[in-house]
C-alpha cells in the first residue's frame, strides 16, 4: 500500500499546489514518477491531466456567476486569458465566452475522484 492511498482530499491538495505535478509530488513525499504511476493505475490518466480537468471544473461556476473571463483565468492561476481560453476549449470543446452566454451548450464533465483505500 502506498502513502498516496491515505490522502483524503486530493482536490484541495492540488489547489494548494497550484495544480503543478512536481509541487504535488513533493508535498506528498514521493517522486513525480511515483505520482504519475499512482494516477495511471488509480484513474487511468496522468496527474497533470487530472489536475487540468479539476481546475477547469472550478471555472464553470465562476463563469456562471458572470465573473469576467480575465478574472476567472487569474483566479485559477492561468498566466493570461488566452491560455485559459485555449485550455477550456480543448477540454470542453467550446469557448468559455460561449459557455458564459449559454451554459446549456456544455454538459458538465466530472473529474474522476481518486480512490481512498484504508
Amino acid at each position: 500500500m502506498s502513502r498516496l492511498d491515505y490522502i483524503q482530499d486530493w482536490p484541495t491538495l492540488a489547489r494548494k499546489c497550484g495544480y503543478r505535478t512536481t509541487t504535488l509530488a513533493n508535498r506528498c513525499g514521493v517522486s513525480s514518477r511515483q505520482l504519475q504511476r499512482y494516477f495511471k493505475v488509480a484513474l487511468g490518466v496522468a496527474p497533470h491531466e487530472w489536475m487540468r480537468g479539476l481546475r477547469l471544473q472550478r471555472a464553470l461556476p465562476l463563469i456562471r456567476r458572470k465573473r469576467g473571463l480575465e478574472g476567472v483565468a487569474r483566479q485559477l492561476g492561468y498566466k493570461d486569458h488566452a491560455q485559459f481560453t485555449h485550455a477550456f476549449k480543448d477540454h470542453f470543446g467550446i469557448c468559455p465566452s460561449h459557455f458564459a452566454w449559454n451554459p446549456s451548450l456544455l454538459k458538465e464533465q466530472r473529474t474522476k475522484s481518486l480512490p481512498i483505500r484504508r
